[in-house]
């Protein structure tokens, strides 16, 4: 199941017009069907509630009352929307448009594009997994092709046509990163059920984009300045993201929709940090220098003092049956405390003692700092490439 708006992300919609106000664009579409000559009792006989309507109105050409009746019995069925060919009327009258704005059915004008098309796209490749396919092409375009402002802004427009500029972005990552898969593929299925369910403001404009290490979710209002954390947040409680299964990350808010890339990121590394520290929520402002390690982990210079790094400890581990990294790694998550990362290991506080004092004089720093930066390097990066497959993020 779809809505009216992840619907319009679709090549074959390209051309259709909205002519009603924007409050039924969340309606979820149940089935496609084309309105030919039906009138009165065959109107209700043939539409149901959750139709999204396609005609050309080509029966009623010399009948305009006609024509508006019959919308009107259309829309009183509480079809999910109206799409009209705009080969005989280049118009609706204005009560119809009244009617579908009040029951917040969005009608849309279309040219040049084949009625049968329409339907076809909605009954064959207007599943959810093919939008979100097309979607995430779209996305990997703005996050890793151009940097170019104005194409990102036509990108973004793609996904979405209704994205505006006041814009903010979410992440959500599995906690149980191992099974991601399973828990994102129940999460899109949750999200198609509860597309019925949901409120949302029709000033606003979002979409869920399913990644292979969580999900993205980008938000937008068309009121400018208006703050969106807490309007997201409220969005994302709608759906079946718990805190139990997901940790979630919260872009800046941005007042570009040109800034989409930015954005993204920011959200990715912010439910990275989230993730890593056991933590429900986190904004970007507040990672920390999680906000250096994650862009710049690819960097030549970065990768190669951290894979030189880890190699010394991961050689001596081997060699002496050792377990270094993961000491080092108790002794990072309990801040430097030697009994807690003792108790945290079910080891003797000396015993992290002499293996805290080992890796020191494997890793030869110039500084007590040097070495404290060092064994945070090694632990971040190392946990930072396990969620982040994708080297480009």
């Amino acid at each position: 199941m779809l809505t009216v708006m992840e619907m319009l992300a679709h090549p074959t919609f390209k051309n259709f017009r909205l002519i009603s106000d924007r409050s039924g664009l969340n309606n979820p579409i149940r089935n496609a069907a084309i309105l030919d000559w039906e009138t009165g009792k065959a109107v209700d006989d043939s539409f149901f509630p959750g139709d999204f309507v396609v005609t050309s109105l080509a029966a009623f050409k010399d009948d305009p009352e006609l024509a508006n009746s019959t919308l009107a019995s259309l829309i009183k069925k509480n079809i999910t929307g109206l799409a009209i060919n705009d080969i005989c009327f280049s118009d609706v009258s204005d009560n119809i448009l009244a009617l579908a704005n009040a029951c917040h059915i969005p009608v849309f004008m279309f040219s040049g594009t084949n009625m049968t098309e329409i339907i076809y796209a909605l009954k064959n490749e207007m599943t959810f997994t093919e939008i979100n396919k097309n979607a995430m092409k779209t996305m990997r375009k703005i996050i890793y092709q151009t940097n170019k402002r104005e194409e990102i802004d036509n990108l973004a427009r793609e996904i979405n046509p209704f994205f505006s500029n006041n814009i903010i972005c979410a992440f959500a990552m599995p906690v149980d990163f191992d099974n991601k898969e399973t828990i994102l593929n129940k999460l899109a299925s949750g999200y198609r059920d509860y597309l019925n369910t949901i409120k949302i403001d029709p000033e606003v404009s979002y979409s869920f984009l399913f990644l292979l290490i969580g999900v993205c979710i980008i938000y937008t209002d068309q009121r400018p300045g208006r703050e969106l954390k807490n309007d997201l947040y409220d969005l994302i409680g709608q759906f079946p993201i718990s805190t139990e299964d997901f940790a979630v990350g919260f872009s800046d808010q941005m007042n570009m929709l040109a800034d989409t890339d930015m954005a993204a990121k920011q959200a990715i590394y912010a439910a990275t940090d989230a993730k890593i520290n056991h933590e429900s929520f986190k904004d970007y402002r507040d990672i920390g220098f999680t906000r250096v390690l994650c862009p710049l982990r690819s960097d030549y210079w970065m990768k190669n003092y951290y894979e030189n790094l880890l190699n010394t400890i991961n050689s001596y581990d081997e060699k002496h049956d050792s377990h270094l990294f993961d000491t080092i790694k108790d002794y990072i998550h309990c801040n430097g405390d030697i009994n807690a990362a003792a108790e945290a290991s079910f080891q003797h506080p000396n015993t992290i003692r002499y293996r805290i004092k080992k890796a020191q004089e494997l890793l030869q720093p110039e500084s007590i700092m040097d070495f404290r930066l060092q064994m945070y390097t090694i632990v971040r990066l190392h946990e930072i490439n396990y969620l982040l497959t994708d080297r480009r993020l």
